[in-house]
């Protein structure tokens, strides 16, 4: 009731939307390493498509039938409620990255997505891996 309460006063039903799943798993070794690109949004408005166009970009010209793991990270600093506004938040992002990989041609089918928390976190961050 927690998770449903904090998600409907950030806006958005647990879950998400664009008919991905999100999955919740401990940490970077389930992504297999360096992420290819982190996002902190640390400020409104962060602008990130270059960068990760340039990322993508580069590893598919490496790698043409890449997959991507666009990976929520949340901090987990504060209470309860705190800590699931931030995660809703950073799924929130999360989506954000995944939709503007599908906008610069990445099929959906190649991108998955999950969340995690991040104690050393200070920000929301969104890291892209890939898989």
């Amino acid at each position: 009731l927690t998770t449903l309460s904090a998600s409907i006063k950030s806006g958005e039903l647990y879950g998400g939307g664009m008919g991905a799943s999100l999955s919740t798993f401990g940490g970077q070794a389930a992504t297999g390493g360096t992420p290819l690109v982190v996002v902190r949004f640390d400020r409104p408005n962060v602008d990130y498509q270059q960068i990760l166009y340039a990322a993508l970009n580069q590893a598919l010209q490496n790698r043409p039938s890449a997959s991507f793991q666009v990976v929520a990270v949340a901090p987990t600093r504060g209470n309860a409620a705190s800590v699931q506004i931030a995660q809703s938040t950073a799924r929130r992002h999360a989506e954000a990255v995944m939709r503007s990989m599908t906008d610069m041609g990445v099929p959906a089918t190649r991108v998955g997505v999950a969340s995690t928390t991040d104690p050393s976190a200070t920000v929301s961050e969104v890291r892209v891996f890939i898989r």
